[in-house]
């Protein structure tokens, strides 16, 4: 699926991103990048190779991009965050900067991958293991200890969360109709999208059940004392 860029040029659409074709590169910056050592590149420096892999873009435009990508399924890089791994992708020969004029007569640096930059993005997806996903909810982190906490308090926290979850589903729904799941590159990232949106519709079962759940176990707090204890302490000592 394509669309018209900012200024006439041809691209790619990702959402409402304008996502270019990355240019030739450097054969200087390639020589020199090549016979040197491979830097040690972190997370979020491999999701800024991936997010530039879709075509070049300022750094502004880059967050824009993680924004509509990353955020549902990784995480949104903050600015400052964007340019200081860009900062060091440059340096590394990995991608390649050069001034363009944006928004009238202001100059805007622009970011492309390198070759160097494509290769260490192939290397990555070949050789690098699949690091371990960690559950992380804040919800999870409250609902451990309920018997603290009011009950009501925890189903607003429920009502919060599914509020919050209806919302990225509307957003990644949107993110997924624009998508050609036919595009050579843009349909895997609809695979991705269509996997989201099963995600956060399932998310929504998911809360529904937990508050469902929740009222059974405080209702079930409130019986007589006695009907609570253990088996042995009801038998008391077998007199």
């Amino acid at each position: 699926m394509t669309s018209a860029g900012e200024s006439g040029a041809e691209g790619s659409h990702f959402g409402s991103l304008v996502l270019r074709s990355p240019s030739v590169p450097n054969r200087n910056s390639l020589a020199r990048v090549e016979t040197s050592r491979r830097p040690e590149l972190g997370a979020t420096a491999h999701a800024a190779l991936v997010l530039l892999a879709f075509g070049e873009a300022s750094g502004y435009e880059l967050k824009q991009r993680a924004d509509r990508t990353l955020r549902f399924f990784f995480n949104s890089p903050a600015m400052s965050q964007i340019y200081s791994e860009l900062d060091q992708l440059t340096n590394a020969g990995l991608v390649e900067d050069r001034l363009d004029v944006r928004g009238g007569d202001r100059q805007t640096r622009v970011f492309r991958l390198s070759t160097s930059g494509r290769r260490e993005l192939q290397r990555w997806l070949a050789d690098e293991p699949l690091p371990t996903t960690v559950f992380k909810s804040h919800l999870a982190l409250r609902f451990v200890v309920g018997h603290l906490a009011d009950p009501d308090r925890l189903r607003a926290d429920v009502a919060t969360e599914r509020a919050r979850v209806e919302e990225q589903l509307a957003d990644i729904r949107e993110v997924h109709d624009a998508l050609d799941p036919l595009d050579d590159e843009l349909g895997w990232a609809w695979l991705i999208a269509n996997w989201g949106t099963r995600y956060f519709a399932a998310m929504l079962d998911q809360l529904d059940e937990l508050r469902g759940h929740l009222d059974v176990l405080v209702e079930s707090t409130r019986e007589p004392a006695v009907a609570r204890q253990p088996l042995a302490a009801v038998k008391g000592d077998g007199r």
